[in-house]
């Protein structure tokens, strides 16, 4: 609950700023870039406990138990759009932006303990405050290279859909914190680009007393990662 409420002051506060500049400045602030990523963008869903009571054969009784379901996915491919607000330039190679970058991946989801079902398909959508550096900063920049380092949140739905509905379902929708860092320069066609790397890290599950130890997951958080190459398109 406490994540959701600052996704929501995020989204506000970012469109108070917004709203407040003129016509004439909001487009000297405003930046727009895609991206795609291949065979490089993986994520883990939280960790799902599942309680059960199971025969003990030594005391010949049922015992409460406990087992745990998580997927992990396999990327083929993902294509992404950055919206960029500069809510405080600095000088003309240094600001301090808010991002939205949503993203459609065609990812294969595989169950790690007690199911086989498949699931396709991520949306995922990072919600980060960056500081910019040299290129692509600001307009006014004249450098050749920059680098950019931001900090967030990030919401999964992940996957979107099951090749078939599974007995037992895992976590599909959650948010996690998440880092970002890129190094931008310009291409030989003239283009400012960007490798971006993205890291997202959840909190670790707390183990009940008693549990099934060969459905333990091999890790206890949720997690993402992303290699990705982004593009400019208003620069």
């Amino acid at each position: 609950m406490k994540i959701k409420i600052l996704i929501i002051v995020f989204i506000f506060s970012s469109f108070c700023v917004f709203s407040q500049e003129n016509e004439k400045t909001k487009s000297t602030k405003v930046f727009h870039a895609i991206g795609y990523t291949v065979l490089a963008d993986f994520v883990s869903s939280p960790v799902k406990i599942i309680p059960f009571s199971r025969f003990d054969e030594n005391t010949s009784t049922y015992v409460d138990s406990h087992s745990f379901l998580k997927t992990e996915g396999i990327n083929l491919g993902t294509f992404m759009y950055r919206f960029r607000y500069n809510i405080k330039e600095f000088s003309q190679e240094s600001a301090l932006s808010l991002s939205v970058n949503p993203s459609v991946c065609l990812e294969l989801f595989v169950p790690e303990k007690l199911t086989d079902d498949v699931g396709l398909f991520v949306f995922n959508l990072p919600l980060l405050l960056n500081y910019e550096h040299g290129a692509g900063s600001t307009y006014k920049s004249s450098a050749e290279k920059g680098f950019v380092i931001g900090a967030g949140i990030e919401y999964f739905k992940a996957p979107i859909l099951f090749v078939e509905q599974p007995d037992n379902m895992p976590i599909t929708s959650f948010i996690i914190p998440v880092a970002s860092a890129g190094f931008r320069y310009w291409t030989k066609n003239n283009r400012l680009a960007e490798i971006n790397l993205k890291f997202g890290k959840g909190a670790k599950v707390k183990l009940p007393e008693i549990y099934e130890a060969e459905t333990l997951p091999r890790s206890l958080s949720a997690y993402s990662f992303r290699l990705s190459y982004i593009l400019f398109l208003n620069y």
